[in-house]
């Protein structure tokens, strides 16, 4: 594998492109790569099951975790909420990691790595579409930034105070909470002790409801509300494969299901190409050896060749997956499955379409382009980045999976 220091003699006439690939691959790394843009697919299909969810996703109990601490920020420093809720972020994170040391069931602590700093992607930030999305935080604050809503809080506060009231003689800060019916703190919360994932069976009670109430796009119960208020959490490696989600899931979740199996099944191909690909010009250009995608891609057709043939293309727009007039990505779909169906093996047979499909988003950074930038991304994907194999899509399930857990493990009583 190729090492940076040894690419920098080779592009001594290129330092802008080099510097520009390394502050692509650094934004990169902060977000998700999507170099062919079937990160449409991904976000669609996983809306429509599992509302509100997120990759960034760790525990339910956070979507409690958060409103708490706004609370607290906007009830203790109403000049700084903001500062106050970060302060309260890391104290979180301490907590839980004292709270955790002890158990098997540690994953999921947002911040750990950094602790005692501040994460670069706290609780509420990872939370916050969430909380909006399943009607934790009002829906007449909806749309609002954390800032704006700590802004409200304090506002609310100071009404509260002043005993000033509504058109209605209501104290308004009752007509402007941002959270109603929130169960309070456990005894202690605030006193740096240590904490735990585990729900209490009214906080149980008061997410359940609130999932059990999460719409679909078309305003139907979303798959996420029937796993809700099933009796037991799923378990299985994709939604599909699941007992409990076939129990609980409405004919038309299931077809939609089927919908995302084979959306799954010709992305996680499409990025086993491309990768393929990627890993082939890296080795001509001198930049580590072909073969460990090439393998693996082996292993993507082999075990999902015939359902991605199975998608029908013409159902995406049907299912709400649109793309630009201009956009290849539906092209390249067409061409896949072509060269699935021929049985070919030849990966170089697709490289134009891929070529122009990332083109298409990434312009001059496009590892495929044949570029000194494209040569230096290829040197960084290889020094960097080559050990991350294709996956098939998984539309979120890991983390609702989790969140779903553990609903259904709290205490009975």
């Amino acid at each position: 594998m190729a090492k940076t220091q040894n690419l920098i003699g080779w592009v001594l006439v290129s330092k802008q492109d080099v510097a520009h690939a390394e502050r692509a691959l650094l934004d990169e790394v902060k977000g998700v790569r999507d170099e062919l843009g079937i990160l449409q697919l991904h976000q669609v299909i996983s809306d429509t099951l599992f509302p509100g969810t997120s990759v960034l996703h760790t525990r339910l109990r956070y979507a409690l975790f958060v409103p708490w601490m706004l609370r607290r920020a906007a009830e203790e420093s109403p000049r700084a909420p903001a500062k106050a809720l970060e302060r309260l972020e890391v104290q979180l994170t301490k907590d839980l990691i004292e709270g955790l040391k002890d158990s098997s069931d540690t994953d999921g602590v947002i911040g750990r790595r950094k602790s005692p700093e501040p994460a670069a992607q706290p609780p509420s930030f990872s939370y916050w579409t969430a909380l909006s999305a399943w009607r934790i935080l009002s829906p007449r604050l909806k749309g609002l930034t954390r800032r704006q809503v700590l802004s409200h809080m304090t506002e609310a506060r100071s009404a509260e105070k002043t005993g000033v009231k509504d058109e209605q003689g209501r104290v308004l800060s009752e007509a402007a909470a941002a959270f109603t019916g929130l169960p309070q703190e456990p005894a202690g919360f605030w006193e740096s002790k240590p904490t735990t994932f585990v729900l209490r069976r009214p906080e149980a009670n008061f997410l359940k409801g609130h999932l059990a109430a999460v719409r679909a796009p078309d305003g139907g119960a979303s798959l996420l509300s029937r796993l809700a208020e099933a009796d037991r959490a799923p378990g299985a490696s994709m939604p599909w494969l699941d007992p409990v989600v076939h129990a609980a899931a409405t004919q038309q979740h299931l077809q939609f299901l089927d919908f995302a199996r084979k959306c799954s099944s010709l992305g996680g191909i499409c990025r086993g190409l491309y990768l393929a690909m990627v890993e082939q010009q890296a080795a001509r250009a001198g930049f580590g050896e072909a073969g460990a995608h090439r393998d693996h891609l082996q292993e993507l057709l082999d075990e999902h060749r015939d359902t991605a043939l199975q998608l029908d293309l013409s159902q995406l727009a049907a299912r709400g997956i649109h793309f630009h007039a201009d956009d290849p990505l539906p092209a390249l779909f067409s061409d896949t499955q072509k060269w699935l169906r021929l049985c070919r093996t030849n990966i170089e047979l697709l490289l134009p379409s891929y070529k122009q499909t990332e083109r298409f988003r990434k312009k001059g950074r496009a590892r495929l382009g044949g570029t000194d930038i494209s040569r230096a991304r290829l040197a960084l994907w290889a020094d960097k980045e080559s050990g991350a194999h294709a996956e098939p899509l998984h539309f979120r399930w890991k983390n609702v999976r989790q969140l779903l857990t553990d609903l259904h493990a709290a205490p009975k009583i």
